[in-house]
């Protein structure tokens, strides 16, 4: 098959994972893959990325004098394809143009001495912008991948950019359509992001539902807007101190301070740590530790929200319980028949489900609570609807709800979100535009 230059800004960058995943799927199909960045961080690869840690390219370690040989070839492709590499870079606001040209012909330089016949960039922004005109210097086709924030909170140049691409590949329906709606000439493609289920399966940590009662939940990820942390934290605080559970929250972010705070502030802190970054691995090594993971996403202002959350693949590939909300895009994989589901950026409903998780993983049972006077002062905090989690507490065995969800879980990552199912799909998307 011919070869794919992989174009990214970064590498390596710790939460960008999904990227290498996407690579090795390739790969592993006989796809022959180059990864090319802009830039490498000092920082140590992800285990399992060294193959494509020693074979990445930088551009920005080509010299100037290097560029002289791609004359002759830009200047015969000029006629053809190469004169729009220049109209879209002095059209595109993103970028100074002759900035974009200078990073572009390196780029060209790299894809031509390696002999790649594509050209494929993740992320909306720069890194596609560069991958469009240094595809036209030489001729090739090119596409892109977007995520979530090159889309929705800070895009560039996005529709000019879709016009210009042979196609591009959202990770969620909703930015499919969003892509179409942009440049309704496009071609979109849904290749959601999926997870290596390799990894995963070499965990030993699998739950069990016996030991639950003595366990914690889990938060893992970045503390950032759309995470919901705040939600999850003023939805415990709705709980009585006696069944409130502990949470480890397990990550960092521009948010991190803020939220440490207001723990402070809704006097919960003793059932709130704040670990902070956590690698690749810890999950798989660490996840025994707790019950079930919470993930409250939410929608921001302008409708900014995550996209495909892999951590909510991840927990599901590890059978952990899972509580997380109903934003359009974790809608498109996670319902009530794998998750428990809670209203996004509501705090109550997100208290009383999260109750519900803990009846059926036994933290909290009958002899618990006082089925009169407990109940009616949750009602104050809660609203009405507690009404349905006092049925719930009265089941024979509620924990029979877990085992259903797991399985369910579990099952459809198998056959829906590997990356082998990712893999697969890109790949008929690249021979089906040339790349074979």
């Amino acid at each position: 098959m011919k070869k794919i230059a992989y174009v990214i800004p970064v590498f390596p960058v710790a939460s960008e994972t999904f990227i290498t995943t996407e690579m090795k799927a390739l790969m592993d199909l006989g796809h022959d893959v180059q990864g090319v960045c802009f830039e490498r961080t000092p920082d140590t690869c992800q285990v399992g990325d060294e193959k494509i840690s020693a074979m990445m390219l930088v551009t920005k370690d080509v010299r100037v004098q290097s560029l002289m040989s791609l004359i002759n070839m830009i200047f015969v492709n000029f006629f053809g394809s190469g004169w729009k590499g220049f109209v879209f870079a002095y059209k595109q606001q993103g970028i100074r143009p002759r900035s974009l040209l200078l990073h572009s012909f390196k780029l060209a330089y790299l894809v031509n001495k390696f002999e790649c016949a594509h050209i494929h960039a993740h992320f909306a922004q720069s890194s596609a912008a560069t991958a469009i005109v240094a595809a036209r210097l030489l001729g090739l086709s090119v596409s892109f991948t977007g995520h979530g924030s090159d889309v929705y909170k800070s895009p560039s140049d996005l529709s000019l950019k879709l016009q210009n691409a042979d196609f591009a590949v959202a990770v969620c329906k909703r930015m499919q359509n969003d892509f179409k709606k942009l440049s309704p000439a496009v071609h979109a493609h849904n290749v959601p992001c999926g997870i290596d289920m390799n990894f995963f399966k070499q965990s030993t940590a699998v739950n069990t539902l016996a030991q639950s009662h003595h366990q914690k939940l889990l938060y893992l990820g970045r503390i950032s807007e759309t995470k919901g942390v705040p939600h999850l934290l003023q939805a415990l605080a709705k709980l009585p101190a006696s069944i409130r559970p502990r949470i480890d929250i397990a990550g960092d972010g521009v948010m991190r301070l803020e939220v440490e705070q207001m723990a402070k502030d809704l006097d919960i802190t003793a059932s709130v740590t704040f670990l902070g970054a956590v690698s690749r691995t810890w999950i798989k090594t660490h996840c025994s530790q707790y019950a079930a993971m919470v993930l409250p996403f939410c929608q921001v202002r302008g409708g900014i929200m995550d996209t495909g959350p892999l951590v909510i693949k991840e927990a599901l590939a590890l059978r952990l319980p899972l509580l997380t909300t109903d934003i359009m895009a974790t809608g498109e994989f996670v319902d009530s028949s794998c998750a428990f589901v809670s209203k996004s950026s509501d705090p109550e409903d997100l208290a009383r489900t999260l109750l519900k998780l803990l009846i059926a993983l036994n933290y909290v049972r009958p002899g618990d609570m006082d089925m009169d006077v407990d109940f009616e002062a949750l009602k104050m905090k809660l609203g009405p609807r507690i009404e349905e989690i006092r049925s719930l507490l009265l089941q024979t065995e509620p924990s029979d709800i877990i085992a259903k969800k797991v399985e369910c879980g579990f099952q459809k990552v198998m056959t829906q979100f590997s990356s082998k199912q990712q893999g697969s799909s890109l790949s008929v998307l690249f021979q089906a535009y040339g790349v074979q």
